[in-house]
């Protein structure tokens, strides 16, 4: 699957999204919208079942989970 490298290739070395330049994320929000544009499953939000399994997050836009607000700030 295309779509699915191209986006493990844009998420590549961005630090769970720590490191992404606002570019960058635009870039990967493209190749998120693309890979989601191939998915089989009509009703992916309605599959919970297929998420089943152990995950690892290698990307996210969530400062929570990021604990970004727990940096400290500098100039």
């Amino acid at each position: 699957m295309l779509e699915k490298a191209a986006l493990l290739e844009v998420i590549a070395g961005k630090n769970r999204g720590l490191l992404a330049t606002e570019q960058e994320k635009q870039a990967i929000s493209v190749a998120i919208a693309n890979l989601e544009d191939v998915n089989p499953t009509p009703r992916p939000v309605e599959a919970a079942n297929l998420l089943d399994g152990n995950w690892r997050l290698i990307y996210t836009t969530s400062k929570a989970l990021l604990n970004i607000d727990s940096l400290p700030y500098t100039n």
